[in-house]
């Protein structure tokens, strides 16, 4: 299949997400299929210790693994997934169901009109207090800092354009802190975005691999 061909990729960073992965690929498929669009899934195992990569050999179709040999950071696994895939948008998505598939194609319909769509979390969606108030000053410093309104700044789940995601790739660190450097890169080089509302729901199983105090930093350095 040639890249002309695929509409859209959908990138899923992962690590040791057997619990949850298989879930969230049947949901995501069964939805896909509906569409009437041409899709490649691409999940990105991150140096995985658990039987990720065979849940997602498993599942075929559509769905295509990639494996890093070790574990580097999921921003390495979303840059591995934008230099393989072949639709001419990108999604990422995260792989412990927090995600709806049924918003990823609310974030599609706009991508003939902006170059990112990011799926903006409410403050009704599954977050601890002292994330929603860090992803708030987040929010409200990079607002200042580019002068245009910065709904949610961290949010893993957005569409973009493959060929203009490509032009920022070097530019993006290897841990979790690769939504706030894209989101940036785009707005500082006059690219248009839009924020969709979502709902994100509970984590359906693991334990996330931020960590508060050093990605936060990392966060406030970015911006």
């Amino acid at each position: 299949m040639t890249d002309s061909a695929v509409d859209f990729s959908v990138i899923i960073p992962a690590y040791n997400e057997a619990g949850t992965i298989a879930t969230v690929l049947e949901r995501l498929t069964a939805h896909l299929t509906t569409m009437g669009k041409v899709y490649e899934v691409l999940v990105v195992s991150d140096g995985a210790t658990d039987t990720t990569a065979d849940v997602v050999r498993a599942v075929g179709g559509a769905v295509r693994l990639i494996e890093h040999p070790c574990n580097i950071g999921n921003g390495a696994a979303v840059k591995t997934g934008i230099r393989q895939a072949r639709g001419a948008v990108v999604v990422f998505m995260d792989a412990d169901g927090q995600h709806a598939p049924e918003d990823l194609e609310r974030l599609l319909a706009d991508c003939d009109r902006y170059d990112m769509v990011v799926g903006a979390r409410g403050p009704e969606s599954h977050a601890g207090w002292h994330r929603r108030l860090a992803n708030g000053i987040y929010d409200f410093l990079a607002s200042y800092v580019t002068g245009q309104q910065v709904e949610d700044l961290t949010s893993g789940f957005r569409a973009m354009r493959r060929d203009v995601a490509r032009r920022f790739i070097s530019l993006l660190p290897n841990r979790y802190s690769y939504p706030t450097t894209i989101t940036l890169c785009f707005m500082r080089a006059g690219f248009s975005v839009k924020y969709t509302r979502i709902k994100a729901a509970e984590r359906q199983g693991g334990k996330s691999g931020i960590r508060l105090i050093s990605d936060g930093t990392e966060f406030l350095l970015i911006i």
